[in-house]
């Protein structure tokens, strides 16, 4: 096995179509969190709550409908949204606790020398749901996996890398739920805090929103209580001011973000698979 080297893991997933070396590295991505999760910290740590899984839910609401798209849901939109963030805060709060990285996906992974993983940007470092770190790796913004490896994986780390007293408490399609749950409310929150970067002067961000939006509707169409989000955030008429949006921006801007393949992708998505229709690109 030679496919360690000095790059990230997004870097390699771009570069490599060998489906054996990438179960290698995802096998020991998974090994990596449940060695991390079963540390003791000897120090005081924020334990991420109702409060702000909520608040971070929000942040899509506020940057990504009200600041970028200028749009204010109805009564009834803003009714069923509602209900389904409160059921999504209510189902994760429920989920056992353990350390975890907080932005656990293939950016922040390098493949070093000798099969070893290095793991950047530990600042937001916090107690929460078992299942968030796996779930930012397997549902990774930038690089999209397909559903059927995601949900193996998922029973791949039920298996391997919980204890007994989670098993007996927690089934393996509990645990499916969950971090498809989990993966849900990180999406919310991203879209949110990727189109705030937007107006950052960072707006090559936005170019991964069409993809997290189908990742969206794909995740949340299981679950009747949460069927409605995506369409709250990405109906035909969202995405026509999606790309009207984007078509303000100078010519610089719209190479910086790759406009032309985010309109393709826009275009194409109830032609293609879902796999085939998102790009697959570093920030």
């Amino acid at each position: 096995m030679t496919h360690f080297g000095n790059m990230s893991m997004l870097d390699w997933l771009q570069q490599n179509q060998n489906k054996k070396q990438k179960d290698i590295l995802m096998r020991h991505c998974l090994d990596e969190i449940g060695k991390f999760q079963k540390q003791k910290l000897d120090y005081p740590t924020h334990t991420y709550h109702a409060k702000t899984i909520r608040s971070d839910i929000e942040r899509s609401d506020t940057y990504y409908l009200q600041q970028f798209l200028g749009i204010d849901l109805n009564a009834t939109q803003k009714a069923n949204y509602a209900f389904a963030k409160t059921f999504l805060v209510d189902q994760i709060e429920k989920i056992p606790l353990a350390p975890m990285h907080f932005d656990f996906h293939s950016a922040n992974i390098m493949l070093l020398p000798k099969r070893t993983l290095g793991i950047l940007d530990f600042q937001d470092m916090q107690i929460g749901p078992i299942n968030y770190d796996l779930a930012s790796l397997l549902t990774d913004h930038y690089y999209h996996h397909p559903i059927s490896e995601i949900d193996m994986y998922v029973r791949m780390f039920y298996d391997q890398h919980l204890d007994n007293a989670f098993k007996a408490t927690y089934t393996e399609e509990d645990f499916l739920k969950m971090t498809h749950w989990v993966a849900i409310q990180r999406h919310l929150k991203n879209i949110g805090i990727f189109s705030k970067l937007f107006f950052n002067r960072k707006k090559h961000y936005i170019k991964h929103i069409p993809g997290m939006m189908h990742r969206l509707r794909q995740l949340c169409q299981p679950y009747d209580q949460l069927t409605e989000i995506p369409d709250l955030f990405w109906s035909e008429t969202q995405q026509e001011v999606f790309k009207s949006q984007l078509g303000l921006l100078n010519q610089a801007e719209q190479t910086e973000i790759n406009y032309i393949d985010i309109l393709n992708h826009i275009d194409t998505r109830t032609t293609h698979t879902f796999e085939d229709t998102i790009p697959m690109e570093s920030s």
